[in-house]
């Protein structure tokens, strides 16, 4: 069955900020609000890392030129896994498919909107 919104849900995989227009138009929607819930968790816990992955260089010597190399490889590595769960997402989406990622499947029920 042909989805009218295939252009919007894949939105809701646009890095950090994909998932606001989907979320916003069309709350009545459950496969749009299950994407865009799963692309709003993915770039919430993406951000939360990353900050406390800055917050972890402050207390690191600027002496220790390998601890600083050491924590940008995980912060890259990290800003890489979350785009390919972005892609992943997207391709499940055209696909229309409603997979969940499995770390974060258990806590789209707790999102109300």
């Amino acid at each position: 069955m042909k989805r009218p919104h295939i252009k919007i849900e894949t939105f809701n995989y646009i890095p950090f900020v994909g998932w606001i227009l989907p979320m916003t138009l069309f709350k009545n929607d459950s496969k749009i609000m299950h994407h865009a819930k799963q692309g709003f968790l993915l770039a919430f816990l993406t951000v939360i890392t990353l900050l406390f992955l800055t917050f972890i260089t402050i207390f690191i010597p600027k002496t220790s030129r390998l601890g600083h190399l050491i924590l940008t490889i995980i912060i890259y590595l990290i800003e890489l896994t979350y785009f390919i769960f972005c892609i992943v997402g997207t391709m499940w989406v055209i696909q229309q498919k409603e997979k969940n990622f499995p770390l974060i499947s258990k806590h789209l029920s707790k999102i109300n909107i």
